[in-house]
């Protein structure tokens, strides 16, 4: 500083002195302090050394205009270097905040359309557990009747053993949204074998009402009711599948597998020969439907389960929408 050479590489120098000061956090105010108490310590040691006060001043003049030109230079490129960061910055908040405000738009609207088809499938959803009541009760009707009709005959007819039913129960429950949709979609497609199913049973009922003649009669009105809510549920569950498909498209393809969970039937008996082997089928039918009826019921109720699940899911995520909404305009307002 005191060697009277103040070229470009003097003012470079002090340049770079600026950006490490604002890189390193050093505020202007310590730096001009600094000066200040150096600018007094030479002053003293000019009192100290100089006998002529004219040449003390003019020694003072001098290191004054040295010491306020390094200032200026510095505090000029750091006020520079302060406002290139700031702007920097800001742009950065900018690119944040639009970020923050495009996540939380498409998470709001996602979460109002997937509240949307939640409220359909809902309604859906309870309309199909109703229709399971309904075969349920149907089903015990059946096997009442039957069980009625094979006692008036059961010194004449024999006694067989139930068919037994195994099933597979359900492993895996909902931990995520894309997770809840496949398990919803797989349960559809068995209540739609269980409807087919019992549509087939019904029939086979009804045909072994027909053959009975006056016995049967009971039992063909019966197997109609059955076959009759077969129906409405198979098309009930054509409105979820619809429902499901559109939602679906939102959803990463995540396939989780449940499987087949049933096993259910035997062959049927032979040529019926007399009343006892008739009276068995159509009991071992009545069972057999009441089974499927009861596991419909129960699969329904883990599907209202799961999708109580996701609507809470989906609850959670319209809070954390609002909060990043909110959180934004925080940002935009620091």
């Amino acid at each position: 500083m005191f060697v009277g050479v103040i070229d470009d590489g003097f003012i470079e120098k002090r340049k770079t002195i600026a950006v490490v000061h604002l890189h390193i956090g050093l505020e202007p105010k310590w730096y001009l302090g600094a000066f200040q108490n150096l600018l007094y310590s030479l002053i003293e040691l000019i009192e100290e050394h100089v006998e002529s006060k004219a040449r003390v001043i003019e020694i003072i003049k001098s290191i004054s205009k040295l010491l306020n030109f390094e200032q200026q230079i510095v505090l000029e490129t750091y006020d520079k270097e302060y406002q290139k960061v700031r702007k920097q910055h800001e742009e950065q908040k900018k690119i944040i905040e639009q970020q923050v405000a495009q996540v939380s738009e498409t998470l709001s609207q996602f979460s109002t359309q997937t509240n949307d088809f939640m409220n359909q499938l809902n309604l859906q959803s309870a309309e199909m557990l109703s229709i399971a009541s309904q075969n349920v009760e149907v089903a015990k009707l059946m096997s009442a009747e039957a069980s009625i009709s094979k006692e008036k005959l059961s010194q004449e007819l024999q006694l067989i053993n139930n068919i037994e039913a195994s099933t597979l129960n359900i492993n895996e429950r909902v931990k995520e949204l894309k997770k809840a949709s496949d398990q919803v979609h797989s349960i559809i497609s068995i209540i739609t074998s269980v409807a087919e199913q019992t549509n087939l049973l019904a029939l086979n009922a009804a045909i072994e009402s027909a053959r009975a003649g006056e016995y049967g009669k009971g039992f063909s009105v019966v197997a109609g009711e059955v076959r009759k809510l077969a129906e409405e549920t198979k098309k009930s569950i054509g409105n979820i599948s619809t429902l499901i498909e559109s939602i679906k498209s939102q959803i990463e393809n995540v396939t989780i597998s449940i499987g087949d969970v049933t096993e259910l039937t035997k062959e049927s008996s032979k040529e019926i020969t007399n009343m006892d082997s008739f009276f068995d089928k159509i009991l071992q039918a009545a069972d057999e439907n009441k089974h499927h009826s009861d596991r419909t019921k129960i699969e329904l109720t883990q599907t209202s389960e799961i999708i109580q699940q996701v609507t809470n899911l989906m609850e959670q995520i319209a809070i954390s929408s609002d909060d990043l909404k909110e959180l934004s305009q925080r940002f935009n307002t620091n």
